[in-house]
């Protein structure tokens, strides 16, 4: 009974110590090819910006901060309020 504990303790610590971090380099593997692919769209949206920011400028188009799917942020800043007591 005390061997199989024993062995159970011994292959505990292997397991700890070999395959854990080659479990956490292939969760960093897979991460990093997820932000490669997340970096693909990110370029295609900003080739998108620069071909509508030419088309205006073209256009006569007053100058607006519009993002490729059609919204416009607007340029607003909010003062903040000073609660008064």
């Amino acid at each position: 009974m005390e061997r199989g504990i024993l062995i159970g303790i011994a292959i505990g610590i292997i397991a700890i110590t070999f395959v854990l971090p080659i479990i956490q380099q292939l969760e960093s593997v897979i991460v990093n090819a997820l932000e490669v692919i997340n970096g693909y769209s990110t370029r295609k949206v900003t080739k998108m910006n620069v071909e509508i920011a030419k088309l205006q400028e073209e256009a006569g188009v007053e100058k607006v901060e519009t993002q490729c799917i059609g919204f416009e942020v607007p340029n607003v800043t909010y003062e903040e309020e000073e609660d008064e007591e």
